[in-house]
């Protein structure tokens, strides 16, 4: 998941880009706020995913942590 989603990342976005209004057709038939509407729920997609990567990440980090330091627990 971390390698297909990537670590969760800051926006440095500092420009707008080009100034169209939400209604203006693109060539595929969709309008700018259309694709500004899938690009959001795209992003926030993977955002929630890398998270969920990292985390996991760390918690296996934490099993395996707990199982060297406490061999004994293997035994139960």
């Amino acid at each position: 998941m971390v390698f297909f989603f990537g670590f969760p990342q800051p926006s440095h976005e500092d420009s707008v880009g080009m100034a169209l209004e939400s209604g203006t057709p693109m060539p595929d038939g969709r309008t700018v706020g259309d694709h500004e509407n899938d690009a959001r729920i795209r992003k926030k997609r993977y955002q929630i995913a890398s998270k969920l990567a990292l985390t996991l990440m760390i918690v296996g980090f934490v099993f395996q942590l707990i199982a060297t330091a406490f061999p004994e627990l293997g035994k139960i």
